[in-house]
C-alpha cells in the first residue's frame, strides 16, 4: 500500500509540476507566433545538448550507487560530478561570450541549474521523501510560468525571453531545494582529494560511456528540429515544435510514471521479487497501450486546435497523432532500460542507442526530406527498433534467465 500510495502522490505531483508549463503554450503560441516558437524550440534543443556534457548523467549515476552500495558515499560522487559541471559550464560561457554569443551563454547557464535542480530531485527521490520532491517541481514550474510572463510581457517579448526566464527559474529553485527543503545529505570538508577522485571516476564511468547513448537520444528527440528548420521555413518548425509539445503531455505522464516506479523496481530486482516471466508481462501490457493515445488524438477535429492554440494552427493534429505513436513506445522501453541499467549494461544500451540514432538521423535526411509528416514518424520507428533492440538482448542476459 505504501508503494502504491507514494507512486500515486509522485505520479500526480509530476503531472502537475510538469502539466503547468503547457498552461503557457497558447499564450507562448499567440506572443511568439509560429516563426518565433520555430526559434524558441531551436534554443531549448541547444540546451539539451548542452546538458548532456554538462551533466553526464549525474542523477543516474547517484541513482545507482545508492541502490546498488548505499547511501554512505553519495555525497562524493555529487561533490566531484558537480565541480566537473561547474568546470564545463564556465568554459562554455567564456566561449560563447568572446564569441558574442549572449543566447548560448544563456544556455550553458540553464544547462548547469538544471542538473543541479535533477540532482536535488534524485536525492529526494532515493530517499522516498515524496513531498519534497514535490514541492521542489512546483516551484520550477510556477517560477518558470511566472517570470516567463512577466519577462515577455515587459522587457523581452522574443524567444530569448523564455529562455532568460527557465534559466532565473532554475537558479531561484536551486538555491530553494539547497536552503529551504530538508534533507538527509552532509557535506563533510574532511574529503581527501583520492576519495574525491574515486567519486569522480565512478561519476565519470557511469556517465561517460551514456554519452552516446543520450547524444542518440537527443538526434531522436531534438534533431528534427535543426532539420526542419534548414528544410522548411521557420512557420513550419513552429507547427510541427508545437505538435510535439502537446504530444510531449503524454511523455510528462510517462515520465512521471516511470519516475515514480523506478525506485521500487530497482529495490523489487534487488529483493528478487520479480520474476522474468512477470516482466514479461509488463512488456506485454504496455504494448497494448501503444496505439490507445494515438486513436483518441484522432477524434480530436482540427478547429479545436486553432482555438485553444491560435489561427493558422490547425495542421498540428496530424503531426501529433503520430508524435503520439512514437512517444507511446517509450512505456515498454522503460520496462527493459530500466532492468538493463540495473544490472549495469549501460555499454550495451549505449551501442543499441548510437545504432538507433545513426537509423533515426538516416529516415531524417531521406523521409523527412520528402514530406514533413515523415519527419515525425521518424520516431516511431526508430523507438520500435530500440525496443526490440533491447528487449531481445534482455531475454538472453543470464542474470534475467535466473529470475525465477
Amino acid at each position: 500500500m505504501t508503494i502504491l500510495k507514494d507512486s500515486v502522490i509522485y505520479l500526480i505531483g509530476e503531472l502537475v509540476s510538469k502539466g503547468l508549463p503547457f498552461l503557457l503554450l497558447p499564450y507562448l503560441t499567440r506572443m511568439l507566433g509560429a516563426d518565433g516558437f520555430g526559434d524558441l524550440s531551436l534554443a531549448q534543443a541547444s540546451i539539451a545538448f548542452i546538458l548532456i556534457f554538462v551533466g553526464l548523467n549525474l542523477d543516474g549515476a547517484i541513482t545507482r550507487y545508492y541502490f546498488r552500495y548505499g547511501y554512505r558515499s553519495t555525497s562524493l560522487i555529487f561533490i566531484s560530478g558537480i565541480f566537473y559541471s561547474l568546470i564545463v559550464t564556465l568554459l562554455g560561457v567564456t566561449i560563447s561570450l568572446y564569441f558574442n554569443q549572449y543566447v548560448i551563454a544563456t544556455c550553458f547557464t540553464c544547462a548547469f541549474f538544471q542538473n543541479l535542480v535533477s540532482v536535488q530531485l534524485t536525492y529526494r527521490q532515493i530517499q522516498k521523501k515524496v513531498m519534497p520532491y514535490i514541492y521542489i517541481q512546483l516551484i520550477t514550474s510556477l517560477t518558470a510560468i511566472s517570470l516567463t510572463v512577466l519577462i515577455l510581457s515587459f522587457f523581452v517579448s522574443s524567444y530569448e525571453g523564455r529562455i532568460y526566464a527557465l534559466t532565473l527559474s532554475f537558479i531561484c529553485t536551486a538555491i530553494f531545494a539547497f536552503w529551504f527543503v530538508p534533507y538527509d545529505f552532509k557535506f563533510n570538508n574532511k574529503y581527501l582529494i583520492q576519495q574525491l577522485k574515486l567519486g569522480f571516476m565512478f561519476f565519470a564511468g557511469f556517465g561517460v560511456p551514456l554519452i552516446f547513448h543520450n547524444v542518440s537520444l537527443f538526434f531522436k528527440g531534438q534533431l528534427d528540429r535543426f532539420i526542419v528548420y534548414n528544410s522548411f521555413t521557420s512557420s513550419e518548425l513552429g507547427i510541427y515544435a508545437t505538435s510535439f509539445q502537446l504530444a510531449s503531455l503524454l511523455a510528462v505522464l510517462l515520465l512521471a510514471l516511470n519516475k515514480a516506479t523506478l525506485p521500487y523496481y530497482f529495490e523489487a530486482l534487488k529483493n528478487k521479487k520479480l520474476t522474468s516471466l512477470k516482466i514479461k508481462k509488463i512488456i506485454y501490457c504496455s504494448l497494448l497501450f501503444v496505439p490507445i493515445p494515438s486513436l483518441l488524438a484522432l477524434i480530436i477535429p482540427e478547429y479545436l486546435y486553432e482555438l485553444i492554440l491560435g489561427s493558422g494552427f490547425g495542421s498540428v493534429k496530424i503531426y501529433n497523432v503520430i508524435f503520439l505513436l512514437g512517444i507511446s513506445m517509450t512505456l515498454p522501453y522503460f520496462v527493459v532500460v530500466n532492468y538493463l541499467f540495473y544490472i549495469g549494461k549501460t555499454k550495451t544500451i549505449s551501442v543499441c542507442s548510437i545504432i538507433s540514432a545513426l537509423l533515426h538521423v538516416v529516415l531524417l535526411l531521406t523521409l523527412g526530406a520528402i514530406e514533413l509528416r515523415y519527419t515525425s514518424l521518424c520516431l516511431f520507428i526508430t523507438n520500435t527498433f530500440t525496443f526490440i533492440f533491447l528487449y531481445l538482448y534482455m531475454i538472453k542476459e543470464k542474470s534475467f534467465l535466473e529470475l525465477i
